[in-house]
């Protein structure tokens, strides 16, 4: 047998024995402790839009393919040749279409398929949470002490009731009433043998299960599954994440590949902690705690159709002299507009720091100017015609009053 048809757990091991035994108790009516309900939605979780594949990807093609072919939802070849996405793609479109059903689902996957290759930890996790009868745990009980992972000194210790009161032996005597207390010391008398494995045997799996509570019970039992190697934190069926026809994912923030403004914020100040979290505390000093709200309004997407914007603007070259520029308002209407209502944007020649107080002048041969810029609002005939640029009159204001033209 080649390394891809070799199980992934050893069928000979202890453990491996232990958990097909239960699995295929299982799935007999008196051990039926999860449905087949409770197998799918473990192994196979699906909603409209997505399922996870939690058994099935650690099938080789050549056992998976067989077992998808019987469900009727492939073809046999097709199905050995699919990928793990494609066998989950193809099963959890059955599911949503009901061409499939949990029974079928179980039936499909037998004890051996499911101990062979399942992850041993993930499937005792299953058979963990399913409603405990006094049959399932005495077979759990049972089986383990036949396959030697546990002996009857190391039952004994692990047995705690009344909070950790009890202890041992004291813990089974406590359930049982006095005709079956005589009754047990009688047999280790005849068996001649007091150690832990004979007062076990002397009362039998089936009266102590039945004498003891399942909480107990259970509790010897997690020490025993700890103590094998089946309880985990982490399993190889959740390194994937849900997958399927579009993919759920989480609502409410929108991802961004270049980092906001307030991300900054937060990063420089809680850097700035980090460098101050052992330096004394300044005296007279109090501060402040964070701003929120403004750090919701950076993060807030700005809004173009708000405000005034230039239109028919003029690129200006880098060794353009700004003060040669004239900045003229042009209205969309034909109208005369307004003159309140129009901002002229004009300069004084003794600020021009090389004009006619400065130095060289800006006007003479040789000397280019630049393009006008415009601004909306603003009729195209005001121009400047002078050395000076002269600001129109306000409104209600003569004309006349000290204006130089």
């Amino acid at each position: 047998m080649d390394d891809q048809q070799t199980p992934t757990n050893d069928l000979n091991a202890s453990v491996t024995k232990f958990c097909l035994a239960l699995e295929k108790d299982r799935r007999t009516p008196e051990g039926r402790i999860r449905s087949e309900r409770d197998f799918r939605e473990h192994f196979f979780p699906y909603d409209e839009a997505a399922a996870r594949d939690r058994l099935m990807k650690f099938l080789p093609r050549e056992i998976r393919g067989p077992i998808v072919a019987s469900w009727g939802i492939r073809g046999r070849k097709a199905a050995m040749r699919d990928d793990d996405a494609r066998v989950r793609s193809v099963v959890h479109d059955a599911f949503v279409a009901g061409d499939i059903d949990d029974q079928a689902f179980e039936d499909g996957l037998s004890a051996d398929v499911v101990i062979s290759w399942g992850e041993l930890a993930d499937w005792w996790k299953f058979w963990r949470g399913g409603k405990h009868t006094k049959y399932s745990i005495q077979r759990a009980l049972e089986t383990g002490y036949e396959l030697t992972l546990f002996d009857a000194r190391w039952f004994f210790d692990v047995l705690e009731s009344g909070g950790g009161k009890l202890h041992g032996t004291d813990v089974l005597v406590e359930g049982m009433s006095k005709t079956e207390l005589a009754d047990w010391i009688k047999k280790i008398h005849e068996s001649g043998d007091g150690s832990p494995m004979g007062l076990l045997t002397a009362l039998g799996w089936s009266t102590l299960v039945a004498k003891t509570s399942n909480a107990v019970l259970l509790s010897a039992i997690d020490a025993f599954a700890q103590k094998n190697g089946l309880v985990k934190e982490r399993f190889k069926a959740d390194e994937d994440e849900y997958e399927g026809r579009g993919s759920p994912r989480p609502e409410g923030k929108r991802q961004s590949g270049t980092p906001s403004w307030s991300e900054g914020l937060r990063s420089n100040r809680e850097s700035r902690d980090r460098d101050n979290r052992d330096l004394p505390p300044k005296e007279g000093v109090e501060l402040s705690p964070p701003d929120d709200a403004l750090l919701k309004e950076l993060e807030a997407p700005s809004r173009p159709d708000e405000g005034d914007w230039l239109e028919d603007a003029v690129n200006v070259p880098a060794g353009e002299p700004v003060d040669d520029l004239d900045v003229v308002i042009v209205s969309n209407n034909q109208s005369q507009p307004d003159a309140g209502e129009v901002t002229h944007v004009f300069h004084r020649p003794e600020d021009d720091l090389f004009g006619p107080n400065g130095g060289e002048s800006d006007s003479g041969p040789g000397v280019m100017r630049g393009p006008k810029a415009t601004l909306p609002g603003l009729p195209a005939s005001m121009k400047r015609t002078t050395g000076k640029t002269v600001p129109p009159p306000l409104p209600g204001e003569p004309t006349s009053r000290g204006r130089k033209h």
